[in-house]
């Protein structure tokens, strides 16, 4: 099922109102950096489900993203956007069984350590209407690496690093 313009403007403006951590007037890159990363290895058939583990090729992708937008004392802690994420309401930990959610709506400490997220948390996953917008077939690949450069791009001094070659998107099967 396609995703209408109307739906892909809105997942926009909720990409472009992420909360943000700040440090002073420097908003952190943190979870567009983590969307683009997810993107990437949606693109590569990486990821084919809405299932997003805290991977080692997630870590990986996300460091390499990083380190091209980072300014001040930015650090690559990747658990903070894929625990703090789910404040944005698009997002959710699922738990593993037996434990119960480790996000509580309102947390304000800071996030678990990427030991205790793999421990504690099987995946990362997002709305129904969020992953229809990622997943759809070259569209959705335009689209929601559109929304990612764009989110880097109002969050981040580094835009030319956004539009830099490190991202093409590759057309899905």
């Amino acid at each position: 099922m396609a995703v209408s313009i109307s739906g892909w403007e809105n997942w926009l403006e909720r990409l472009y109102n992420l909360r943000r951590d700040k440090s002073g007037s420097h908003e952190r890159p943190h979870k567009p950096v983590l969307l683009l990363s997810i993107i990437d290895l949606l693109d590569r058939g990486v990821i084919s489900r809405n299932e997003v583990p805290l991977s080692d090729e997630l870590v990986a992708t996300f460091k390499r993203y990083f380190a091209v937008v980072c300014r001040e004392n930015d650090q690559p802690t990747i658990q903070n956007p894929f625990f703090h994420l789910c404040g944005d309401k698009f997002w959710r930990l699922v738990p593993v069984v037996g434990e119960r959610d480790i996000y509580q709506q309102g947390a304000t400490a800071g996030a678990p350590s990427v030991a205790e997220l793999r421990r504690r948390v099987v995946y990362g996953k997002f709305d129904d209407g969020m992953w229809q917008l990622l997943s759809e077939p070259v569209a959705g690949s335009k689209a929601s690496s559109s929304a990612a450069v764009s989110a880097c791009r109002r969050f981040s001094a580094a835009t030319s690093a956004c539009n830099a070659s490190i991202y093409t998107p590759r057309q899905r099967l």
